[in-house]
């Protein structure tokens, strides 16, 4: 049997709510309190894994209190992550509020959040918690949103509480001798094991495994052709723009003409190369004239686009609507 990786997003989703008691025991090591009762507000997974960048793979709850917490793995990083975080822990908190509301009546927003890969490349600490505090006293100013966040990259850091790092350690296990040593320390991490290998032998979590995965490798090669195609068209611009400075519009415009003709064909070529690749490994079939109509694309963005496109549409035809 293979094992399903809980770094994975979906898996985790799945993981934390078929198994209420992992979930509890998580929050209950990350939050430093204990829990008697939850309530997941979002058990199940709603759009098309590849096509929906809608699609909920967090995990949204609401303890005895009323504080709701909202928990997610982030498999990638990127720079406009932790605006985005922030754009949710507050749209979150202000959705409590009917209009002409009572502010006596709002309750905590706290997010938990665990990247494989670093948010903060400096910040070198595996859970950290941000806070509304004032800079120099750091007297806080309220404890209604709350962002922990757990970067599984630095979880060798000294300085977690040994709860939540052997969390990370479940989820960054790779071999057997890690899964015993975490299920004799503590009996949560046996049960989480074993919950994950019945979750594993799921053919509908496998299959969603699949899919979640497969959608995450098409998109990484998107995003690598469209970064591709941005550095070459700013190389080109400094290269040309610094020889036109530099030589008479006469002399240079043959040279010009014939390398920018030259470029011009190995980006198109690279770009209709990747939109193939995608395609294909996608299983969409490609019709004779799908294929005359990419072939006569002379425009790099529209390959571009179709590129970037072909990674969520369910046929080709898609691609030119």
């Amino acid at each position: 049997m293979a094992r399903l990786d809980p770094k994975l997003d979906v898996t985790f989703k799945l993981l934390l709510t078929r198994y209420p008691e992992l979930l509890r025991s998580m929050l209950e090591a990350v939050l430093g309190q204990r829990i008697d009762e939850l309530e997941v507000l979002n058990p199940t997974i709603v759009g098309d894994l590849i096509g929906d960048k809608s699609v909920e793979l967090d995990v949204r709850v609401r303890l005895a209190d009323g504080t709701r917490v909202d928990v997610e793995m982030q498999v990638r990083a990127y720079r406009a992550l932790a605006d985005r975080f922030l754009y949710y822990a507050a749209r979150d908190y202000a959705g409590q509020l009917a209009r002409g509301g009572d502010y006596d009546g709002l309750t905590p927003t706290i997010l938990v959040i665990w990247t494989v890969a670093p948010l903060f490349q400096d910040l070198e600490q595996y859970h950290s918690i941000f806070e509304l505090r004032e800079r120099r006293t750091h007297e806080l100013f309220s404890s209604q949103l709350a962002i922990h966040l757990l970067q599984l990259d630095f979880i060798g850091v000294p300085g977690a509480d040994e709860a939540v790092r052997r969390w990370g350690r479940f989820l960054l296990a790779e071999s057997e001798a890690e899964l015993d040593a975490l299920a004799t320390e503590d009996p949560i991490m046996s049960a989480a094991r074993s919950a994950l290998d019945e979750l594993s032998q799921d053919p509908e979590a496998a299959r969603l495994a699949r899919d979640r995965s497969d959608a995450l490798k098409l998109n990484a090669i998107a995003l690598r052709q469209e970064r591709e195609h941005e550095r070459r068209e700013g190389r080109l611009e400094g290269k040309l723009e610094g020889k036109l400075e530099g030589k008479l519009e006469g002399r240079l415009e043959g040279k010009l003409e014939g390398k920018l003709e030259g470029r011009l064909e190995g980006e198109l070529k690279g770009k209709l190369e990747g939109l193939l690749a995608v395609l294909a490994a996608r299983g969409l079939t490609v019709s004779e004239d799908a294929k005359v109509r990419f072939a006569a694309e002379s425009d790099p963005a529209v390959l571009g686009r179709w590129l970037v496109r072909a990674v969520t549409v369910s046929s080709v035809d898609e691609l030119f609507q």
